[in-house]
């Protein structure tokens, strides 16, 4: 049997395959302009077969490669077949696998291009890759912030959402703090105060919701709704910044306990579907399990450091503090002998006298040093005496006048959060004493003056002050009480100048973990709203 060649086939039988393939077929003139596009390549571009013809859609490629669409963007170098991402006009961008050929009809140049909607194959090949790269990061970073940082990228690139956000859940106040952000503009680092404020103003929290109903919950349009509600004022000039329109948050939970939230902004026309649910939830779980990954190794190391810690301080007392005292004892009773001879040589009573001095000195900063070691009055007494009976320790000490003020003697703050706040007021009066030069110290704990709803340390010193452009990164201390700050859910601030001393700050929102124990109770705000969580004082 022969080949049947076109023109036995027939006009009419062309005609009919040409209108009933599944894939795109058009023919495009020297100048870029459609001359004839099939029935299917106007369902994938999204036109009616009459809006299409003269209409500008390819241009010839100068180097002499055919035609390409001119409203179109080259995918990467990644398939052997050419591949454009296009905007069709009800503004979905599609992809597109194409092929040209180049024909003569009656004395004219034109392009014979076939095509094909890859978009949803090419998503599932990103998602699956992005899903590779994040278990991969999940597995060996070494930092949290990093891998939901990768996470949030990953989920960006994969979906084409507008923006990410991933937000971890403290077990213990079921506070939110945003650790993964991908997509935001960079000037959200009050983020999660200003959350807060929309929260005590009647704006409900959506990914709440999400927690403590254990489900996705997806809220289209709701960029134009929230910019419409006076209660989300204090965010509306980040969320307009962010080219959004529908909201999904998918919960993150490990073993039946909630561990945070994922967060995606959806840009407009893009409506999440089956698929995107699918991938958000994958990802999601990967999140969680970098979540508790991290908790665990830290609540190991921690464990390890506390018994480290606290193993240090039974030597120092058992021994060294000892025979400090013991040293003390003696130089006092020579000191004594020597007052009963009395005609000894005075730089000798005066060598014993600065030996008694240097004594007794040692003594008292061992002392110290083993409080700080081991501060079981934290544990007993909390924060606010923690704090007043190292303050008494470093002024007398040092000969500093420290005053601590504090909403309440015993504050409402997970046991968990009260050694960090702790270490980071130990490290702020350790940089008074080694650089200020100060003559008084003032300690504030306790909610924020200015929002109830945050939790706010404040050190403050009347030193030399300097000039936080000329520090060194990482001098000061300053990176490990950022780090601690963050890990609060928080931010620090340092404020200060050269001769004017020196504000170091920390403040916590504390509001939104609350809002999720009422939503979790009888009679229940209800649904609520969106996202969040990084700290910062609004200016």
């Amino acid at each position: 049997m022969s080949m049947m060649t076109p023109d036995r086939l027939g006009l009419a039988t062309l005609t009919s395959i040409i209108l009933d393939v599944p894939e795109g077929i058009a023919v495009v003139d020297e100048d870029g302009l459609y001359h004839y596009v099939n029935p299917a390549g106007c369902r994938i571009l999204g036109a009616s077969p009459e809006e299409l013809p003269g209409r500008s859609a390819f241009r010839r490629d100068t180097a002499g490669n055919g035609h390409r669409p001119a409203s179109a963007a080259p995918v990467g170098g990644e398939h052997a077949i050419p591949t454009v991402r296009l905007r069709r006009p009800d503004g979905r961008w599609v992809e597109l696998e194409y092929h040209d050929t180049s024909i003569v009809v009656a004395g004219r140049d034109f392009a014979l291009v076939t095509f094909r909607d890859v978009t949803e194959a090419r998503r599932r090949e990103r998602q699956l890759a992005a899903f590779g790269r994040t278990a991969s990061s999940v597995a060996f970073s070494g930092s949290l912030r990093k891998a939901l940082e990768v996470i949030a990228g990953e989920v960006v690139r994969a979906t084409g959402t507008a923006g990410t956000q991933i937000v971890t859940m403290d077990p213990v106040d079921h506070g939110f703090r945003l650790i993964g952000l991908a997509g935001f503009p960079e000037d959200t680092d009050d983020f999660a105060v200003r959350l807060e404020q929309c929260r005590q103003r009647g704006a409900r929290l959506r990914m709440v919701e999400a927690v403590r109903t254990r489900s996705v919950v997806i809220a289209r349009h709701r960029k134009a709704e929230i910019m419409r509600d006076p209660a989300w004022e204090p965010l509306h000039g980040q969320m307009g910044r962010l080219d959004w329109d529908s909201f999904v948050a998918v919960p993150l939970f490990v073993r039946d306990q909630a561990v945070g939230v994922l967060n995606a902004f959806y840009p407009p026309q893009h409506d999440p579907g089956d698929s995107d649910i699918a991938f958000l939830s994958t990802m999601a779980d990967q999140a969680a399990v970098a979540v508790q990954n991290a908790r665990l190794l830290a609540d190991s190391k921690g464990r390890a450091a506390l018994e480290e810690r606290h193993r240090i301080a039974r030597d120092l007392h058992d021994s060294i503090q000892q025979e400090l005292f013991s040293m003390t004892l003696h130089v006092r009773a020579l000191q004594l002998s020597i007052d009963r001879l009395g005609d000894t040589q005075p730089s000798i009573r005066r060598s014993v006298t600065e030996l008694l001095e240097l004594s007794q000195s040692t003594v008292s900063d061992m002392r110290s040093l083993i409080f700080e070691l081991r501060p079981a009055v934290l544990r007993e007494q909390g924060l606010v005496e923690a704090v007043r009976r190292y303050a008494a320790t470093v002024a007398a000490r040092k000969d500093l006048r420290i005053d601590v003020h504090a909403g309440a003697d015993r504050l409402d703050i997970p046991a968990s959060a009260e050694e960090d706040y702790y270490r980071l007021i130990q490290e702020a009066l350790h940089n008074v004493v080694k650089h200020a030069g100060a003559d008084s110290v003032q300690i504030e704990i306790g909610c924020a003056s200015w929002d109830k709803g945050t939790m706010l340390v404040e050190v403050t010193d009347d030193g030399a002050g300097f000039d936080p452009d000329a520090v060194p990164p990482g001098h000061l201390g300053l990176v490990t009480m950022r780090e601690r700050a963050e890990w609060l859910g928080g931010q620090l601030e340092v404020l200060t100048a050269p001769g004017r001393g020196t504000t170091v700050r920390v403040l916590v929102p504390r509001g939104l973990g609350r809002a999720l124990e009422r939503l979790s109770g009888p009679g229940g705000a209800g649904p609520a709203e969106d996202v969040g969580a990084t700290s910062r004082r609004p200016a």
